[in-house]
């Protein structure tokens, strides 16, 4: 135990000593909460980034003002990767400006979303308060790439609070988005309410539409019109939610929708 102890006290010092890899090792230790949230408070950025995510993991709630920091920094232009160390061993985190050609760059969102919708889905683990809160800022700024991950955890969660929040999306003046989104899992929900004529509305205005989900550029390269209109990818994949969601219904009304 003693030599645990002294492996882990080694760790601790390789992280405060500015290594990002030693701070991801430290997120599999409990007790060193603390350490990481000391580092967290560092002015180097990517320090703060690797001893926050680390903290998520811990499920400590004081990573929450740097988990939240990098579930929008996508509109500042920042992705956040994953970079390993040269012998493959070990891995840590970079939040950084892409300056990739555009087919790269697209990779490169689609791998930050992907991140950014893991960390979100940890969030819940720190409690309903905290992960509503965080649904609530999101919907607010309109985060148009975690719209429909965070709306499908709050149809998981389905709490009455998760609920009424919800319910303040199906209406939401300048976001068809989130209104879609928000009335298709009241739907699938069977909440009682106008949410399958709305849906059934809703595939109406969308069944023409082309499927278009390779090559998709989140919309923070349509900041000007974010939220207002949908992009190709944002309309095929809403379209495809909504029929998944109507053919699990298996009434001669659903089936004759989806065909």
């Amino acid at each position: 135990q003693l030599g645990e102890r002294a492996k882990v006290a080694d760790i601790e010092i390789l992280a405060l000593s500015h290594s990002a890899f030693a701070i991801n090792i430290l997120a599999e230790i409990a007790g060193c909460e603390d350490t990481l949230f000391e580092i967290m408070q560092s002015k180097h950025p990517q320090l703060r980034v690797n001893a926050a995510i680390a903290l998520l993991q811990r499920k400590d709630v004081r990573c929450l003002p740097v988990i939240t920091e990098i579930l929008f920094s996508q509109s500042s232009g920042l992705n956040i990767e994953m970079h390993t160390s040269l012998g493959r061993t070990h891995r840590a985190f970079k939040l950084l400006f892409s300056n990739e050609p555009k087919e790269k760059k697209q990779v490169q969102l689609r791998l930050s979303n992907a991140f950014r919708e893991l960390f979100l889905r940890k969030i819940m683990y720190l409690g309903e308060k905290h992960f509503l809160a965080i649904a609530a800022k999101i919907f607010h700024k309109q985060e148009q790439a975690l719209i429909p991950i965070t709306i499908n955890l709050l149809k998981n969660l389905r709490t009455e609070k998760a609920l009424a929040l919800l319910k303040e999306q199906t209406q939401k003046l300048g976001a068809p988005l989130i209104r879609d989104y928000a009335n298709l899992a009241l739907f699938s929900l069977r909440e009682k309410g106008p949410y399958k004529e709305r849906v059934f509305k809703s595939i109406k205005r969308l069944q023409h539409t082309p499927i278009r989900l390779q090559n998709y550029v989140p919309a923070i390269d349509r900041k000007a019109i974010q939220g207002y209109t949908l992009s190709a990818q944002e309309k095929s994949q809403l379209l495809l939610d909504t029929l998944q969601e109507i053919a699990f219904l298996q009434s001669k009304e659903s089936i004759e929708w989806v065909l």
